[in-house]
């Protein structure tokens, strides 16, 4: 199985992501130089040579692609399977803190039983858990198998509209979705990196990028993630 972790800017905590990754034994795959693939987006800080010196092959894109951008970037690099037949691809935030080699393995062994998708959400309370559960899927960490992929609108690869695409290609198509809690999972967010005004900006951004998505996807019929 290949490690997808699009990161931009992300020193503080990529290291530690790849470190992780590795260490779950779940992407030793030796294509070409390592199962996990972080794309440096743009990342003006040293975000590439930390992913590159904790393991990772690490692959550039040309300019800023944004998060689904960085994703297909990767992502129309990886062979078709790996060395094992295996089709899945995982996803991982950059931004993570707190991700163990237990997260990892629980993840991808619940993937093992034959789900087409597997979400993984961090523990945030007894409220705002079922509220995660019940409200469509938003998260970074996931295991997709590759017909949910290649089912995705050109459209819906950008920002995180992604995230939102998965989900309806999945409904869509009758895929099969579990969820795996990860205890003590954490991340960087949008204030730590960017301060409290930006950090809100970009919050209003995400959600209001969000609710077009499902909207376009449900007008076109999930054709397209623009109208």
């Amino acid at each position: 199985m290949f490690a997808i972790v699009p990161a931009h800017n992300e020193a503080e905590s990529v290291g530690a992501v790849v470190s992780t990754l590795r260490e779950s034994g779940v992407f030793d795959d030796p294509w070409p130089r390592s199962g996990i693939v972080v794309v440096d987006d743009g990342s003006t800080d040293t975000t590439a040579e930390l992913a590159e010196a904790a393991g990772a092959m690490v692959i550039q894109t040309p300019k800023n692609l944004g998060k689904g951008g960085a994703m297909l970037f990767a992502y129309e690099g990886l062979p078709n399977v790996n060395e094992a037949g295996d089709d899945r691809v995982a996803f991982f935030d950059a931004d993570l803190v707190g991700l163990t080699p237990q997260h990892v393995q629980e993840i991808a062994s619940v993937s093992d039983r034959g789900f087409d998708m597997v979400a993984g959400l961090r523990v945030k309370g007894p409220v705002a858990n079922v509220v995660q559960i019940v409200a469509p899927l938003i998260t970074g960490q996931r295991i997709v198998r590759r017909w949910v992929l290649d089912g995705l609108p050109s459209t819906c690869w950008s920002g995180y509209r992604i995230e939102v695409a998965m989900n309806d290609v999945l409904e869509r198509g009758g895929g099969r979705t579990a969820i795996v809690m990860f205890p003590g999972l954490s991340a960087r967010t949008k204030m730590h990196k960017s301060g409290i005004l930006s950090g809100l900006l970009g919050q209003w951004k995400m959600a209001r990028q969000i609710a077009a998505t499902k909207k376009a996807l449900r007008s076109s019929e999930g054709l397209t993630c623009e109208l």
